[in-house]
C-alpha cells in the first residue's frame, strides 16, 4: 500500500518510506507513530493546597526529603512553607515548567522521567500514582492514524492511506481494483491477490491497521501464510501449529489450497492439525499418539495420506483419525 501512495498518489510527499509510521519522515510527530499520546494530569501530580513541606508533589519519587524534592525545595526560587495556589504567576510557571539553566520544572521532569516508562514493569505504590498522574488517549494531531499531516494529504481516488487502512480487507479489495492510473497496474495486482488470499481464507473483516498483537493463534499462521506467499523466497520449512483454528468449514479448502502453494514454490510445510480435510491433503501423514504429552510421542502411523484416511473394519484402531 505504501508503494502504490508513493507512486500514484497526489500530492507526492515521497517514496514509500514516507507512508510509513516507523519513519521519522511518515510519523507524526506528536506520538512519533504511536497513535496515543501520554499526558500528565497536573491536577493529580500536585496538590496545591500544600506546601512542598507538606508534600504538594504527589508521587513516591518526589517525596518530601528525597533528592529529588531537594532540587526544588534548596533552589531558592520557592517558599517551602507557603502552598502552591499561593505561588505567584512566576513562581507557580517556574515550579511547574522551570527556569531556564537554572531549574527543570516538575512537569518536564516527571515527562522525561516517567512518561517514557512501561506500567507493566512499574510495582506497588509507584504503579497506583502512575496510573493516577498520567492519562493516556488517541492522539488529537493524527487522530490515532500515527501518521503526519504531510503523509496524510497525499491522496489515491480521494482517499489517504489511513482511511484505506482502515476498510476490512474484503473492501479494500474493491477499492483497489477500481486504481487505474499510469504505472500502477503491477502494485494494484500484487496488492488486490494478497487481500483476495486474506479474504478467501476467511480474514475478509481484517483492516490492515489491526495490531498484529490483537490476532489470535489461527489467524496470525494465516496473515504469515499470506505473506510468505507474496514473497520470492524459496527452499524455507514452514510449520503451522492447527492453522484451522477459528476457521469456518467451508474456508477449509481456501487454506489447503495457499498451504498447497506454498509447497509448489519450492518449500517444505510442516502442518500440525486435527482437521481430516487437511490430513487428507497431505503429501505425507506422521500419527503420533495414544496419549497426551510424553505418552504421546509414539509413532501410530508414516506413510501416504490415502493409505491414512482409508476407513477401517470395525475394531481396528491401527492408523486413521479417530
Amino acid at each position: 500500500m505504501r508503494l502504490l501512495w508513493s507512486r500514484v498518489g497526489r500530492p507526492f510527499v515521497g517514496y514509500s518510506n514516507a507512508f510509513s509510521f516507523n519513519e521519522a519522515e511518515g510519523m507524526c510527530p506528536r506520538c512519533e507513530g504511536i497513535g496515543h499520546v501520554r499526558t500528565v494530569d497536573v491536577g493529580q501530580l500536585i496538590d496545591e493546597k500544600r506546601s512542598l513541606n507538606e508534600g504538594a508533589i504527589r508521587f513516591p519519587t518526589f517525596h518530601v526529603g528525597g533528592w529529588t524534592w531537594r532540587t526544588f525545595a534548596e533552589s531558592g526560587l520557592f517558599d517551602v512553607d507557603r502552598p502552591i495556589d499561593r505561588f505567584s504567576a512566576d513562581e507557580r510557571h517556574a515550579f511547574l515548567y522551570g527556569v531556564p539553566e537554572k531549574l527543570e520544572g516538575v512537569l518536564g521532569r516527571f515527562e522525561r522521567i516517567w512518561l517514557p516508562k512501561d506500567v507493566q514493569t512499574l510495582k506497588g505504590n509507584t504503579r497506583e500514582a502512575f496510573e493516577r498522574v498520567v492519562t493516556e488517549g488517541t492522539c488529537l494531531d493524527c487522530d490515532g492514524a500515527r501518521l503526519s499531516q504531510k503523509t496524510l494529504s497525499c491522496r489515491v481516488n480521494g482517499r489517504n492511506i489511513a482511511e484505506c487502512s482502515n476498510l476490512e480487507a474484503e473492501n479494500l479489495a474493491e477499492v483497489i481494483r477500481n486504481v487505474d492510473a499510469h504505472g500502477s497496474a503491477p502494485v494494484v495486482a500484487a496488492l488486490v491477490a494478497q487481500l483476495d488470499r486474506l479474504v478467501s481464507i476467511g480474514l475478509g473483516y481484517l483492516t490492515m491497521a489491526r495490531a498484529t498483537a490483537t490476532l489470535s493463534g489461527g489467524e496470525s499462521q494465516r496473515v504469515k501464510m499470506v505473506r510468505h506467499l507474496g514473497s520470492s523466497l524459496t527452499d524455507l520449512l514452514y510449520v503451522f501449529d492447527e492453522p484451522t483454528i477459528g476457521l469456518h468449514p467451508e474456508d477449509v479448502r481456501q487454506l489447503t489450497d495457499l498451504l498447497h502453494a506454498l509447497r509448489d514454490k519450492g518449500n517444505t510445510v510442516l502442518v500440525v492439525e486435527h482437521d481430516p480435510a487437511v490430513i487428507a491433503t497431505a503429501d505425507h501423514v506422521v500419527d503420533l499418539g495414544p496419549g497426551a504429552g510424553e505418552h504421546g510421542g509414539e509413532i501410530v502411523f508414516a506413510g501416504p495420506a490415502t493409505i491414512f484416511t482409508t476407513p477401517r473394519p470395525a475394531g481396528d484402531c491401527s492408523g486413521g483419525p479417530g
